[in-house]
């Protein structure tokens, strides 16, 4: 498209948009109208979405504070819930979108690291379910726990079952420490209304959770007796 063949009028960039299906985050864009207009004009074109960069925004819970990521819009259109989004009149190229999550940066990561390299069934894959979830690593146990618990039930809502899948499935392995303290967060926040939990998980939470906890209790009291016995 050459500068001569710009509409006269430029698209108006999309009002700030509260999105209230399964999975709630808002979106605006980044830039003014008249910011917009000059660099449309400047480059004679009008942006095409594949080549769109988009900022999406968490939270981080142990500072409250905001993250972004910057993710194409080819990686992020995988996702169902965007998708709804970018298919709609409310995305407009070019206009610096800013996408809202209200999650925690911990799953958004893992959220993101899935989009980006897809089911990763195979082995030879560049990333895959032992991998996936290794920034929880450097997590403590009760912390972990809980992003795990955060990124299944986010990727339910998003739409993205293989992910939540794979979260569930690296809760069953969970081989660390699980404390009664731990469960009842757990139990509260899965059984909160808006949670998204479906029965699998709510399974996880009666029967295997309770077996991590007594597991912890048996460990904690052997080395309490091999300490001071």
């Amino acid at each position: 498209m050459t500068p001569t063949s710009l509409p006269a009028e430029l698209p108006r960039i999309p009002d700030y948009i509260i999105h209230n299906k399964k999975l709630k985050y808002h979106t605006r864009p980044g830039i003014s109208q008249e910011d917009f207009n000059k660099k449309v004009r400047a480059t004679g074109v009008l942006p095409e979405r594949q080549n769109d960069l988009i900022t999406v925004i968490t939270k981080n819970i142990l500072d409250v504070t905001l993250e972004g990521f910057v993710e194409q819009y080819s990686v992020l259109a995988k996702c169902p819930a965007f998708k709804d989004f970018f298919d709609s009149e409310n995305y407009l190229p070019g206009c610096a979108t800013l996408i809202y999550v209200d999650e925690t940066t911990v799953a958004l990561e893992i959220m993101l690291k899935y989009l980006l390299y897809g089911p990763m069934f195979d082995d030879d894959s560049a990333v895959t379910r032992d991998n996936l979830f290794d920034v929880l690593e450097d997590i403590d146990d009760s912390t972990a726990l809980h992003h795990a618990i955060r990124t299944n039930l986010f990727a339910g809502k998003a739409g993205l079952y293989g992910l939540q899948w794979w979260a569930l499935w690296e809760l069953w392995l969970w081989n660390r420490k699980v404390t009664m303290a731990d469960f009842e967060a757990a139990r509260i926040f899965i059984n909160e209304a808006d949670s998204g939990a479906n029965q699998l998980l709510k399974n996880w939470l009666v029967r295997d959770l309770p077996r991590a906890v007594r597991a912890t209790n048996r460990e904690r009291t052997r080395e309490f007796w091999e300490r001071y016995a």
